[in-house]
């Protein structure tokens, strides 16, 4: 493992996220996929995640 892997992470409501593989998922999030590295994650969740993005609805 390179110090730059990451795994995917998802919750129950569908939400991802990137964690480290050597740390504890936190509760209500399991871990999807293989260590990778970050911006494999990241393109991961972009082809993945179909549901709103945090912020999405923000207005300034």
């Amino acid at each position: 493992m390179q110090e730059t892997d990451h795994v995917v992470v998802v919750d129950g409501q569908g939400r991802h996220s990137i964690w480290w593989p050597d740390r504890a998922v936190p509760a209500g999030w399991s871990v999807i996929g293989r260590p990778a590295s970050r911006d494999e994650c990241l393109r991961r969740i972009e082809a993945e995640w179909t549901g709103p993005r945090p912020g999405a609805g923000a207005t300034a």
